[in-house]
């Protein structure tokens, strides 16, 4: 099988409920950056990369740019997925990390979407031999806005759901605020799982060490599974030395196989958290997992359904610890997944369709059409 062609786009898509993360200058938009691989067998292959949420007007233009190394007289075979890795992943300079590994994860995705589908088998038969039963998943909600009444909402909700683990955001409300907040959630969960995120890879200005060191002094008596993100992520010295004191979790904002060596050396987190939309796809995700295959790995999603099913699609191929499952619907999710998901609890059970499940049809596009400058406005 054969690439025709690469697409990169990006749309804008409003939120099925109010979970979004309303310090974001958003318009209570999200963007989402998507790419699609055309094949001569009528087959399309989609992939989601995370930098569309922030920079979703450069997806097509690098796309653009990347597509002579995908699509040439030749008609690259997509059997040879690895060769295109490393045609990509070897530009000097601009490849190394940073939005060209972040966009090449959704090539990297949606190659193996459209292979998937070719060989007629879920994606995650085609990743490994071996697969899980199911996966872990936990509640993340809790957005930043909310009151502790929202919360005590958002709280019961997911446990009427099912589930026993549950995320919320901290860092942007006043701090007598946030630990009422904490305070509300533990208070419903009992001894259930409460999983923190300070956000600070995305709040400016954040915290510097001694700030995030005395907040999580004093949250830490609510007995969080993890703290994540309480730094930016190339704090290296400071994850260090809050990881000697607290549970932490981090990852999500890297992108290169390097800067996870670096967490791993220093010993940044207790809970590695990489997202195959934004590390570069699934084989550089491997090699990130095989590095940190003696600490915990949760996985990150905080994209469209298309970001959810790919790393679902990889933790089933895998071993990890947490998949996250954002409450966060968006409104154009119901428009582009094919199959359901069965979700049980606290556990997602693989799909059965090959592929990825995912088409992104005409007017779906036209109707989701990109808003520019609408999403993560300083």
């Amino acid at each position: 099988m054969k690439i025709l062609d690469v697409q990169g786009y990006s749309l804008s898509s409003g939120f099925g409920n109010k979970s979004y993360l309303g310090y974001l200058n958003n318009n209570k938009l999200k963007n989402i950056g998507v790419i699609e691989i055309v094949t001569n067998k009528k087959i399309i292959g989609y992939g989601e990369t995370y930098s569309g949420v922030y920079a979703g007007e450069l997806i097509k233009p690098i796309i653009d740019f990347l597509k002579t190394n995908i699509v040439n007289k030749k008609l690259e075979n997509i059997d040879d997925i690895k060769k295109i890795n490393s045609k990509i992943l070897s530009k000097p300079f601009i490849s190394r990390n940073g939005i060209i590994p972040s966009v090449y994860s959704a090539i990297n995705i949606a190659l193996y979407d459209a292979l998937s589908q070719h060989k007629e088998i879920p994606l995650y038969k085609l990743l490994s031999k071996k697969s899980a039963k199911k996966v872990r998943v936990y509640a993340s909600n809790g957005s930043s806005t909310f009151s502790p009444r929202e919360i005590k909402e958002d709280v019961n909700k997911i446990l009427d759901l099912g589930f026993n683990s549950f995320k919320m955001r901290i860092g942007h409300q006043e701090w007598g605020q946030d630990l009422k907040r904490v305070e509300t959630a533990r208070a419903i969960l009992e001894d259930k799982n409460l999983m923190l995120d300070a956000i600070m890879g995305s709040i400016y200005p954040p915290w510097d060490y001694a700030k995030a060191d005395k907040k999580l002094r004093q949250i830490n008596k609510f007995n969080p599974l993890w703290i994540e993100e309480p730094l930016i992520p190339n704090d290296y010295y400071g994850y260090q030395r809050l990881n000697k004191k607290y549970p932490i979790a981090g990852g999500e904002a890297l992108n290169n196989l390097s800067d996870y060596g670096i967490y791993k050396e220093f010993n940044c987190v207790d809970y590695i958290q990489p997202d195959v939309t934004n590390v570069g796809g699934y084989d550089v995700l491997k090699m990130i997992a095989q590095l940190f295959k003696k600490k915990k790995i949760a996985i990150h999603v905080w994209g469209s359904k298309i970001a959810f099913l790919a790393n679902l699609h990889y933790c089933l191929s895998s071993s990890v610890n947490f998949l996250e499952y954002p409450m966060m619907n968006l409104d154009i999710d119901k428009e582009i997944i094919k199959e359901s998901l069965k979700i049980e609890g606290n556990y997602i059970h693989p799909p059965d369709e090959p592929g990825l499940g995912v088409h992104i049809s005409s007017s779906v596009k036209r109707k989701y059409k990109i808003k520019k400058m609408s999403n993560y406005l300083l």
